[in-house]
């Protein structure tokens, strides 16, 4: 299959609505539980039974630290292909650190990019539809708090500011890890092209946002990229070094 055709394909595993506000019927007994029309918090039981003790005490403490809602089966893979990777991580859109949780108890040397004042403006490549505009995409949503993502990883290192400059910060090395969580097309486009002749042999990117109905810029950045990525059910993409 060639690498612009597989994003015209109906993806059965999304999270989000189709334009009729149905949701998905072809899911995993995981997403199931998780989707995000409905799910609060997994009881820990279900959690441990689907994915094991480990990741439920951490997906615990993730929850009960950034006290917000996360999507068990994205993190269950991220804390699968951390352990599969060796090398430097980097995660480049930290909002409030969920995710950043599982790469910093997996890896002591993580490297965390965000602007810390919520999502970069939009561009035409982050709309819906051609004639849906940008509403959905507002300058500032997902604003968060700098101090408190600092609480939480103490010991990560964390760089203000937006990209692509700020990766500019980055210090000069090969990374095993990378997870791409921008939502937008432009800072998407950017941290493919910074990060894809830095990883190391083996390395993977992950994409956060590769299958959204409602944010489709990262879609077309990685398509504009001609990278082979694979998609995971959850929606994330993977693309191996």
């Amino acid at each position: 299959m060639k690498n612009e055709e597989w994003l015209d394909i109906p993806h059965p595993r999304t999270f989000a609505c189709s334009d009729e506000g149905s949701w998905p019927t072809a899911y995993t007994m995981a997403e199931a539980l998780v989707s995000w029309a409905s799910a609060k918090r997994v009881p820990d039981r279900i959690v441990w039974a689907l994915y094991g003790g480990d990741f439920s005490r951490i997906l615990r403490q993730i929850s009960t630290s950034t006290n917000g809602q996360v999507n068990p089966s994205s993190l269950w893979n991220l804390y699968q292909l951390v352990l599969s990777t060796s090398g430097p991580v980097c995660e480049v859109g930290v909002y409030r650190g969920a995710s950043a949780m599982i790469l910093a108890r997996m890896d002591p040397d993580v490297w965390l990019v965000d602007s810390f004042e919520g999502l970069s403006p939009p561009i035409p490549a982050d709309a819906m539809r051609a004639d849906d505009g940008l509403a959905h995409c507002s300058h500032g949503n997902f604003d968060t708090s700098l101090d408190e993502v600092k609480k939480r990883l103490p010991t990560a290192n964390i760089i203000k500011g937006w990209v692509p400059e700020a990766l500019n910060d980055l210090p000069d090395k090969k990374w095993g890890l990378v997870h791409i969580d921008l939502d937008r097309a432009a800072p998407t486009r950017a941290a493919i092209e910074y990060f894809k002749d830095r990883m190391l042999p083996g390395g993977v990117i992950v994409e956060d946002q590769l299958v959204s109905t409602i944010y489709p810029g990262p879609a077309r950045a990685w398509r504009e990229s001609g990278l082979e990525i694979h998609v995971l059910p959850t929606g994330q993409g993977v693309y191996f070094a």
